[in-house]
């Protein structure tokens, strides 16, 4: 009875997985049948060493003088190995890189390029974020728009999707850059990582809060020091 039991166990395991696979599976749309079939034009074996004269006068029952034969090919298809069916197409799941470029894509950003760094041993906060707004502008980018949150020269509600989206962005091309920085003084064009984190917290309070007053850069920086910035920028 032990055994019995057992064994009518496995059989439902084996059933259930079977059912699974089937419902799982679909139709393959790459053969008839598990088998794969295309015509192949090859040259005529009966001809074609014929010179083209005796070709004109006796004519070849084969080809009917067309020097070539249409040959029907069949073979196990490779798809679904025979079966007729085969596992429905799931693309990969994105990486985070990709994530980030399909973001920046759909929301037609044009974030522009930048290797990172500049030389400069002794900076401000001020001067980083001159530097950084300095490449911004034309392209009214990350730097650019949370400066205009800071100064209440925007919409923010119109912003919101495109501002983090960007960070993200800026995030990402972060870690590509940091290789090419060669000393710590050096300032870099894209936010470091304690940066990211600072200013995600500063935009979702932002957004939460109607009332709330963000401070996106490190440092002590007024509106009035951004709009000073911002008119070198023009």
């Amino acid at each position: 009875m032990k055994h019995y039991k057992i064994l009518l166990l496995i059989f439902g395991i084996m059933l259930s997985s079977t059912l699974s696979t089937a419902q799982t599976k679909v139709k393959c749309t790459n053969c008839k049948n598990g088998i794969d079939t295309w015509i192949e034009t090859v040259s005529c074996t009966n001809c074609k060493s014929w010179a083209e004269s005796y070709r004109n006068i006796k004519g070849c029952d084969v080809c009917k003088n067309n020097k070539v034969i249409a040959l029907r090919k069949q073979v196990k298809c490779s798809v679904c190995k025979g079966t007729s069916w085969t596992l429905p197409y799931r693309p990969a799941p994105l990486t985070k890189a990709q994530q980030i470029l399909k973001k920046i894509k759909d929301l037609n950003l044009s974030p522009r390029e930048h290797n990172g760094y500049f030389d400069g041993w002794r900076y401000t906060v001020i001067d980083v974020l001159k530097y950084r707004m300095k490449y911004d502008w034309s392209y009214n980018n990350l730097w650019v728009i949370l400066a205009h949150m800071m100064t209440q020269d925007i919409d923010k509600s119109a912003y919101k999707e495109k501002v983090y989206a960007l960070l993200d962005y800026y995030d990402w091309k972060y870690a590509i850059t940091a290789a090419n920085i060669t000393t710590f003084e050096n300032i870099n064009y894209y936010p470091s990582p304690n940066e990211v984190r600072s200013i995600k917290s500063e935009l979702d309070n932002f957004y939460s809060n109607p009332d709330y007053r963000p401070n996106f850069f490190q440092g002590s920086i007024s509106s009035s020091d951004i709009l000073k910035i911002c008119a070198t920028c023009r």
